[in-house]
């Protein structure tokens, strides 16, 4: 069986204000001004934040593609 990763992606973020405290919106915005333009960079940024590689992964994907799920 395939791995749905967009239903997974949906439902991290559909659990991510209740899991952090901050909406989507807010951890765009963050992002956005945390000083860090590398992908690498920001994934390692949200580890520091307390996201596992993967959700941290995700956010960065998804503010890289405007703020909308990848």
């Amino acid at each position: 069986m395939a791995t749905d990763y967009a239903e997974k992606e949906r439902v991290f973020i559909a659990s991510l204000e209740a899991d952090t405290g901050q909406p989507l919106a807010a951890w765009m915005d963050a992002i956005a001004g945390c000083g860090h333009t590398n992908r690498n960079d920001i994934i390692d940024w949200l580890r520091q934040s307390g996201f596992t590689f993967s959700n941290a992964s995700w956010l960065e994907r998804i503010h890289h593609n405007g703020g909308r799920l990848v």
